[in-house]
């Protein structure tokens, strides 16, 4: 028997940074969740693939990583580096991580419906 897929889950985030390339592209597109569910995570590593070669420098590394934040491995976390993931718990931060965005308080609790291998996509908002 078939299994159905998941349906992709929109979610809108305020940007942080000023989104030069490859940077807004890590967030663009659409993504899937890898299938090694996290408690702490949901990790997307597309980007990392696709940017291997490219410097990922570190900024707005926050001390305190809250859920719904979007974060951006530097090259500090050389194999890492370039990795898309959203935080699902609130957590420190080794000063590696980079801050990048925010989903949107009211998409929050959207975060608890993902499941392994659904699709995803953030739709930048203009709400300051």
């Amino acid at each position: 028997m078939k299994q159905r897929s998941k349906p992709s889950l929109l979610l809108k985030y305020l940007a942080f940074n000023d989104r030069k390339p490859p940077l807004s592209y890590c967030i663009s597109g659409g993504r899937f969740i890898r299938g090694d569910v996290s408690s702490y995570m949901i990790r997307s590593t597309q980007s990392r693939v696709k940017y291997k070669d490219y410097t990922f420098e570190l900024i707005n590394p926050k001390p305190v990583i809250e859920k719904g934040d979007i974060i951006i491995e530097s090259k500090e976390y050389t194999r890492y580096s370039g990795e898309l993931q959203v935080a699902l718990n609130q957590m420190k931060n080794s000063g590696k991580s980079s801050i990048v965005g925010r989903v949107l308080e009211e998409e929050i609790y959207l975060l608890d419906e993902i499941r392994p291998w659904q699709k995803f996509k953030f739709i930048e908002s203009c709400v300051f």
